[in-house]
């Protein structure tokens, strides 16, 4: 039974990660984003870092 559990899936990479586990990148601008991430302001002091393909639901 754990071994089929642990089959279970694909790997995730550092992006998709991010975003299931709320790792958000914080952010100025799109500069400050790693490729293929978008700032987008949320915050009075800046926003967070948002992958284009995943976009944040608030």
């Amino acid at each position: 039974m754990k071994k089929s559990i642990l089959n279970l899936g694909k790997a995730l990479n550092k992006a998709e990660q991010k975003t299931i586990n709320g790792g958000y990148q914080r952010c100025q601008s799109t500069r400050d984003c790693d490729p293929y991430f978008t700032c987008i302001m949320v915050f009075d002091q800046g926003g967070v870092c948002q992958n284009n393909d995943y976009p944040i639901q608030w």
